[in-house]
């Protein structure tokens, strides 16, 4: 488990905020939408 969150962490680290929440750009989540 600890292997699967130091990943999401690497991945999502350009999409967190100041503190450390997820802010998505309007365009993942219309494209999550659409899918």
């Amino acid at each position: 488990m600890a292997e699967i969150k130091r990943h999401f962490d690497l991945l999502s680290a350009e999409f967190a905020g100041a503190d450390g929440c997820l802010v998505l750009p309007h365009a993942a989540l219309l494209a999550c939408g659409s899918a």
